[in-house]
């Protein structure tokens, strides 16, 4: 076996059967190794009870919330309606009536009012003006004609900042817990919402719509993870479909409160007084003890689980006394994101990194496609949620069935989506089967981007989880941004070529995520360690590490 330093957890040797986690969590005495001390405390308080539930609402919100500020550009960015100042005989004469939206005469005056259905940039800016200028951005900041090309620009600093944020607060969660990396983006983010309620000019806007990303990209990150690491392992496919219904819910919520806020910069302030209530969190929000036992503080660990215990109506776990105080010394306080490198995780880092630009870059240009239905947007965008509902219910059942598991769902759907995609490409000249391939190629992209967190979380150890959660999102960041340029590839002569690129990387990643390891009724790993114990290579990592212990010593 391996040395006394770094002895497997008894789950680990175990895998992949949950039948032993359930013989883990009924042993006496409490194990001694720390990470799978919490694994077998969590069993003893409950892992699918009260406690878990309040925390699947109260942290799932934050994704709803999240959702509503990634859409808000559909409604606050959206075309405004422009009119002529003056529609007298003179000024109409060398304007054709095809600019026109409608044409409506006003009796007895010398003068009409009339709608442009675009705006004409031939004209003089003192010639027309806004029907409502308190509508959109758009109108207030001027951003048509030769400006026109500043307002996607907002939505490209938005995914900007969302980019780097991800990266920042993975890594700020692996340090300092998941406490401060919910509540510190919460404040940048609600900085940036506010900020652009009051934005006084574009420049200030924008700024603060690139804030809003970088602490949005850390909000959901973390309450993922945070909530993740509460379940049991038997309950942990619940993340696979409860974040991402909130996200929806928060998408056709939005369209009811723009419906009922048309003024862009009140919808702007109501969603920053939305936002205010995930402050509130501060005082009854617990630490994660799986983050809490990385760090070697296993009596604040114990507490956390003996609050849980009484929420779920359970005795209390026994402290951790009796855990063996070398191996708890021998854990890392933090562990080093270079270890990320080590062969175990970087083929799986790559991979999933991959995979996350594959799902995000068909998910987004699929989602593009949405907007040429014959609705409104307020319809366009409630219709784009529902439909993706459907397809992370059945997530649940098929990531806990032997038969797909994590690894199947997510190649499988991969695969699905890109088959899908090429077929439409082929029958372009068949409205009906193009409409059929398009939403179920929709709903395999929704199936990957819901299981896709699940797995990626359990495939890496707590010490590193939200640094690697962090660098896959910020890949999947990378593939938002791709997605409008392969849309426009093919231009209207050529409908097919969009699709037939975003699905080559669906089909690869497909296939490649078939070479890593399935999690399905694994424990999650605590430490680089663990990786190595549930491989059956924990004599190489303590060789490994003895080898990296001598060359400091020498140096």
């Amino acid at each position: 076996g391996g040395s006394p330093r770094h002895q497997p957890s008894l789950a680990l040797s175990a895998l992949p059967w949950p039948s032993s986690f359930h013989r883990m969590a009924d042993a006496d005495p409490a194990p001694t190794n720390p990470t799978e001390y919490v694994e077998w405390a969590l069993g003893k308080a409950g892992g699918a009870g009260k406690f878990q539930i309040r925390y699947l609402l109260a942290l799932g919100a934050p994704w709803a919330y999240s959702a509503m500020l990634a859409y808000v550009g559909t409604f606050a960015a959206s075309a405004t309606e422009q009119e002529l100042v003056d529609c007298s005989p003179g000024v109409l004469g060398n304007i054709t009536t095809d600019t026109f939206a409608n044409f409506s005469a006003l009796s007895n005056s010398t003068t009409v009012s009339c709608a442009l259905a675009v705006v004409d940039c031939m004209l003089p800016r003192d010639q027309w003006m806004y029907t409502d200028e308190k509508d959109t951005f758009v109108a207030a900041f001027s951003l048509v004609c030769d400006r026109s090309r500043l307002s996607p620009l907002v939505t490209t600093l938005y995914f900007f900042g969302f980019m780097f944020g991800v990266l920042f607060w993975g890594r700020v969660s692996d340090r300092c817990g998941r406490r401060v990396a919910f509540y510190l983006p919460a404040v940048f983010m609600q900085l940036g919402v506010l900020g652009m309620a009051l934005a006084p000019n574009y420049a200030w806007f924008a700024a603060c719509r690139m804030l809003s990303g970088f602490g949005n990209s850390g909000f959901g990150l973390t309450s993922y993870v945070w909530t993740s690491e509460f379940l049991g392992m038997d309950s942990r496919s619940v993340m696979s479909w409860s974040p991402n219904v909130w996200w929806s819910v928060g998408q056709m919520l939005l369209s009811l409160v723009a419906w009922l806020i048309p003024a862009w910069r009140h919808l702007m302030m109501a969603l920053f007084i939305l936002g205010c209530m995930f402050l509130l969190y501060i005082p009854v929000v617990e630490e994660s003890p799986k983050w809490l036992a990385t760090q070697g503080r296993l009596e604040e660990a114990h507490a956390v689980l003996c609050r849980v215990a009484e929420v779920n109506g359970r005795e209390a776990p026994p402290e951790p006394a009796a855990v063996d105080a070398e191996a708890k010394e021998d854990e890392p306080q933090t562990a080093s994101s270079l270890q990320l490198l080590d062969p175990l995780l970087i083929k799986r880092l790559l991979i999933m990194c991959f995979a996350w630009f594959a799902t995000s870059i068909g998910f987004v240009g699929l989602s593009m496609n949405a907007a040429s239905l014959p609705l409104n947007s307020y319809w366009a965008n409630v219709v784009s949620g529902l439909t993706c509902i459907p397809a992370y219910m059945v997530a649940g059942p098929m990531i806990q069935s032997p038969r797909f598991g994590r690894k199947g769902t997510v190649a499988y759907s991969f695969v699905t989506c890109g088959v899908c995609l090429i077929l439409s490409a082929m029958f372009q000249d068949s409205e009906v089967v193009v409409i059929v391939l398009y939403y179920a190629a929709t709903a395999a992209a929704s199936l990957s981007f819901a299981v896709i967190y699940v797995w990626a979380s359990e495939l890496f150890p707590t010490s590193l989880r939200g640094t690697a959660m962090g660098i896959q999102s910020l890949c999947a960041r990378i593939g938002a941004m791709a997605a409008p340029f392969v849309e426009l590839a093919g231009g209207k002569a050529h409908p097919e070529i969009p699709l037939l690129l975003f699905a080559a990387p669906c089909l690869a990643a497909g296939f490649l995520c078939m070479l890593l390891p399935e999690t399905l009724g694994r424990p999650l790993p605590g430490t680089l360690a663990d990786v190595y114990a549930e491989n059956g290579l924990l004599e190489r990592y303590d060789e490994s590490n003895s080898d990296s212990e001598e060359e400091s010593e020498t140096q």
